[in-house]
């Protein structure tokens, strides 16, 4: 009942810690194919990124439990960019998500423009992302 979406490179969750903070827990089944280098690149990624404003606080990790690793991430109230973007209905009710206007979108897109900036010239060494 607690599951957002089911992502590429695993499932994402809605979560609370013991002291109340929110968060998003992914689970990584590393059985699946291809999902142990994807788990290994995400976590290199995140050493880089996780002190940066424009990426989301990445808080901890379960990795003890055989093929099912955890990641968890502060809970962002604005969901993903690919829900944001989009009209698609939200949770499976009957509600879409609400429109962007242009100047929201434009803020967006230059956030996303200096967030890959950063990763291509500022982190050492340099990230390609896809």
């Amino acid at each position: 009942s607690k599951l957002i979406k089911h992502g590429l490179s695993g499932d994402l969750y809605d979560g609370v810690l013991e002291e109340g903070t929110r968060v998003v827990i992914k689970k990584i089944d590393l059985s699946s194919v291809n999902k142990e280098s994807l788990f290994i690149a995400e976590l290199e990624v995140l050493g880089k990124v996780s002190h940066h404003h424009r990426f989301v606080p990445f808080l901890g990790h379960c990795l003890e439990n055989g093929n099912e690793k955890f990641l968890v991430y502060r809970y962002m109230p604005n969901k993903d960019l690919s829900t944001c973007l989009s009209r698609k209905n939200i949770s499976g009710n009957n509600t879409q998500s609400p429109f962007l206007d242009w100047i929201t979108r434009l803020k967006i897109a230059t956030e996303v423009a200096e967030s890959l900036y950063y990763l291509h010239h500022q982190c050492v060494p340099p990230l390609v992302h896809r």
